[in-house]
């Protein structure tokens, strides 16, 4: 699912769910996915239907989300000078549980569609770490 994306460094890939006696586990990431250098923070999120994110960017802090259940509407914004695919917008609907990257410098948001979502979202920092990420406006449309 991450080939030809048209933003740089974008991963985006079904959850792996295994089901064992009534217990169901996503993977929302693994080791082996090579994606984030280290762990600073997991939160669960839920959004209530029409309910979205704030749409923000961090310098330096890559996140991962896991949509776990729902449907949502994510949308990227490339912001890093010098990336292949500066100033490039990407706008996905989820309607399957789904893992997908928000690398650094690339702006990210996510909003719950139909009903709510339930989301994790993995950081290579703390928010305290990471400092103040910014918030922009939403892209119109959205």
């Amino acid at each position: 699912m991450s080939d030809n994306l048209p933003i740089h460094d974008l991963w985006i890939h079904p959850l792996a769910l295994e089901d064992e006696g009534g217990v169901c586990t996503w993977h929302v990431l693994d080791f082996d996915d090579h994606v984030l250098s280290r762990l600073g923070s997991l939160q669960a999120l839920r959004l209530l239907a029409g309910t979205r994110t704030p749409f923000r960017v961090h310098d330096t802090c890559d996140e991962v989300w896991g949509l776990i259940e729902g449907e949502a509407n994510c949308v990227w914004h490339d912001l890093r000078d010098g990336s292949p695919s500066y100033d490039t917008i990407h706008r996905m609907k989820l309607a399957q549980p789904t893992t997908l990257l928000a690398p650094f410098g690339v702006a990210f948001g996510i909003k719950a569609v139909g009903g709510p979502a339930l989301l994790v979202r993995v950081m290579t920092l703390s928010d305290e770490e990471a400092g103040q990420a910014r918030v922009l406006s939403w892209p119109a449309g959205d």
